[in-house]
């Protein structure tokens, strides 16, 4: 039985034993959404196919596919996709909750070059959706998140020539740095080519000292001259002389990249995460960052702060974006440390609170925290599909916090 088909016969199953359903492709989620109780959980990590049309610079990707299995297969055939920045990330949860990955500062969040999917509906039906045939499906699937009405099994893409000539730049600024160079990294927005991806990771390198600030940016573009260019913008910290190291621009690939994200990540620790997006970045909001990435257990734990552009967002319910998203991880080790340390990305995001305008449906903290992941309008229109879509609620939606 063909996958899909596999899957389709599996909510067919719940609804006759009167089971509600979630499904998992990767199991990155921090909050282990797709676990519920007295439901089913289809593990979709098996349906992990990578199709490529190297001439029509298209793929057909298995929900289950992981970041690093889709890199590998368009490498093959010098194609890119903007892929989620950590390797082990399932592309069925990265795509649905929107999918801000390398290099999307140019190509867009990474749903929004989805051209159609293939869906389990809610009974138990397979069906094939794009923008005029069964639309609200593929409109819910590029960023409802957890809280899609379906289950997809396949996304068809459309890709892009593989950059040329990749390059990486970085510098690590002492504590007492933080707020010039946050207010700094502001300005870059309107200075920086779409084609330049940076961030500002924020760690605290032990429990006796307060965060570092690591600058890092990539330059996607494919003029490689012109990359180190931009990158020389870099230079104009004003605090730059007192960076404690400087790695020098230098060539890199998706796979150092990979590597390099993969890293911070240690094998055997356990996570928790929050985040939100801004607008409006000021001096105030810069202080604010100071504050929540020193509210933070050392490292593992960070705080990473990435800029933003105004970009389209057509035939999609993903709409909460801003010019600043900031993204707060805490990673432990013991698991007499869990009640403490799950809560501490969010006692982190917490200190943003004020400046926010919303959350994004990447390492959320719905659980403990109810903020709109949507605008307004597609909130409601979510809502609304999903009540006639799925009216008994055989989908579980987002995770977010019990009442009470």
């Amino acid at each position: 039985m063909e996958a899909g088909e596999t899957v389709a016969a599996a909510v067919r199953l719940a609804a006759a034993k009167g089971l509600q359903v979630k499904a998992r492709s990767g199991g990155h989620s921090w909050k282990a959404s797709s676990v519920r109780e007295d439901a089913m959980l289809i593990d979709l990590g098996g349906i992990n196919d990578i199709r490529v049309d190297a001439k029509a610079a298209t793929a057909v990707i298995g929900t289950g596919a992981k970041v690093y299995q889709v890199v590998e297969a368009l490498d093959e055939t010098n194609l890119f996709f903007p892929v989620g920045h950590c390797p082990s990330v399932g592309i069925g949860g990265f795509l649905l909750q929107g999918g801000w990955g390398w290099n999307s500062r140019a190509l867009g969040v990474a749903c929004t070059n989805v051209t159609a999917i293939d869906v389990v509906t809610a009974d138990g039906d397979l069906i094939h959706a794009d923008a005029e045939n069964n639309a609200e499906y593929f409109w819910g699937a590029r960023g409802a998140g957890s809280g899609y009405f379906g289950i997809v099994t396949h996304f068809y893409v459309n890709c892009f020539a593989k950059p040329e000539g990749i390059l990486h730049r970085q510098e690590i600024y002492p504590a007492d740095c933080g707020e010039e160079v946050l207010k700094w990294s502001f300005g870059l927005q309107n200075q920086l080519p779409n084609e330049i991806e940076w961030f500002v990771f924020c760690s605290r390198p032990s429990p006796d000292e307060q965060a570092q600030y690591r600058v890092e940016a990539i330059s996607f573009m494919s003029d490689e001259a012109a990359g180190r260019k931009a990158l020389e913008l870099f230079d104009s910290c004003p605090v730059r002389s007192r960076a404690i190291s400087s790695s020098p621009i230098a060539s890199t690939d998706m796979p150092t990249l990979l590597a390099g994200t993969d890293g911070l990540y240690i094998e055997g620790y356990r996570w928790a995460g929050d985040n939100a997006w801004f607008d409006n970045a000021t001096d105030d909001l810069a202080s604010a960052f100071v504050k929540a990435a020193n509210v933070l257990p050392p490292w593992p734990s960070h705080l990473v702060i990435y800029g933003w552009p105004t970009l389209e967002l057509q035939d999609s319910v993903f709409s909460m974006v801003g010019d600043i998203y900031a993204c707060a991880i805490s990673g432990w080790n013991d698991p007499s440390q869990d009640d403490v340390q799950r809560l501490a990305s969010m006692r982190s995001i917490s200190v943003l609170e004020p400046f926010a305008k919303g959350m994004g449906l990447a390492d959320e903290g719905l659980f403990h925290r109810d903020a709109p992941v949507h605008s307004p309008i597609n909130t409601k229109r979510l809502e609304q599909i999903r009540s006639q879509l799925d009216p008994h609620h055989r989908f579980l939606s987002y995770l977010t916090k019990p009442a009470g």
